[in-house]
């Protein structure tokens, strides 16, 4: 059994993340790096591992023993089915294609293969959501019934430079890059699927092809309802990103608000602030009691390092992917069907 899988990484725009962590962490050692724009060689130079702009080539030079891939949404299936075709696990960004059709391709070589594939949903390694996570199923709020998710902040203008993010067919709008991360945290914290999906969505203030703007309802299993707005266009301090910053991604400015609410029988709970609330008597429980409000202590982690580690004891067989294909397929099949809700002015049953 391997000591220290050898690893690659393919894409240095957002994957510039993952090949700092990659360079740091004891578990891996970093052998090479590739992108097709050649100027971020020199990003890969600056932590001393080579590079590539054909990532074929850089599979037959260097043999990995494990691949992360973050590339354009569009490239997700070519990556990825020729690696898992070379028996080499991968790590995928999310979300595992923007197709059903080519995520089933994905799922299919890994299959044939037999190599582990797991899809970068790396919230899911996020303390505020493993505690959610618990509280939510451990029975902690009694019978769930509700969730509102706020996902509202302003991209800036030089974000949209990469013309993908503006059209459609690209996956490129907040609904596959942004929302789909919430969608997923919902199905993962409440451990129920979507089985029915109403959205409203408008392109007005942008004019881009992809929408900036989107209501969503769902229905999830158990005849809980749950409702996600999300908006790239505002000013705001409602956000995952923004509102777990200081612990998750630091180049967001820090807002110290909430922007999951999770609603029950016995109690309610917001993430990441962790705020419980509950009627400490039972018998005195109504809107004319006082509810008491604990904040709740979590000991917070980087989720995309704890998601790396955990991509090398799957390449060691030492644990199944935390999201499986199958799994991350069931996420984009709500996000494709919010998509056709907006489109089409209807629900959509799943």
């Amino acid at each position: 059994m391997m000591e220290k899988p050898r690893i690659a990484i393919i894409g240095l725009g957002f994957g510039v993340n993952h090949l700092n962590i990659a360079a740091q962490l004891p578990e891996m050692e970093l052998v090479a790096a590739c992108d097709v724009v050649p100027e971020r060689g020199k990003v890969a130079e600056s932590v001393g591992t080579r590079f590539y702009q054909d990532f074929r080539e850089m599979l037959d030079e260097e043999q990995p023993d494990g691949v992360v891939a973050v590339v354009s949404n569009d490239q997700h299936e070519p990556v990825a089915v020729e690696c898992l075709q070379r028996g080499i696990p991968v790590l995928l960004e999310k979300p595992i294609a923007p197709t059903l059709e080519a995520a089933d391709r994905i799922i299919a070589a890994a299959d044939r293969t037999g190599t582990p594939l797991l899809i970068g949903h790396h919230r899911r390694f996020s303390s505020f959501v493993v505690l959610a996570r618990e509280m939510v199923q451990g029975g902690a709020l009694g019978d769930l019934t509700a969730v509102a998710v706020l996902w509202t902040i302003l991209k800036p203008k030089d974000y949209f430079q990469a013309t993908w993010r503006t059209k459609k067919g690209t996956g490129g709008g907040p609904l596959l890059i942004n929302t789909i991360h919430d969608v997923d945290d919902i199905r993962y914290i409440c451990g129920r699927e979507v089985v029915r999906v109403f959205a409203e969505t408008s392109n007005r203030t942008r004019g881009f092809e992809v929408e900036d703007t989107i209501a969503i309802s769902l229905r999830l299993q158990g005849d809980v309802v749950a409702t996600i707005t999300t908006s790239d266009c505002v000013p705001s301090i409602w956000a995952y990103e923004s509102t777990t910053s200081p612990w998750e991604n630091p180049y967001f400015f820090y807002s110290p608000e909430d922007c999951y609410y999770f609603f029950g029988t016995k109690g309610s709970l917001t993430l990441p602030q962790m705020r419980h609330v509950w009627y400490p008597d039972a018998e005195k429980a109504g809107w004319q009691w006082p509810l008491r409000v604990d904040r709740l202590g979590v000991t917070p982690v980087h989720p995309l390092r704890e998601e790396m580690r955990h991509f090398c004891r799957v390449i060691r067989r030492e644990e199944e992917p935390r999201t499986s294909g199958r799994d991350a397929r069931r996420t984009l099949e709500v996000v494709l069907a919010i998509m056709k809700s907006g489109e089409t002015g209807l629900p959509v049953e799943i």
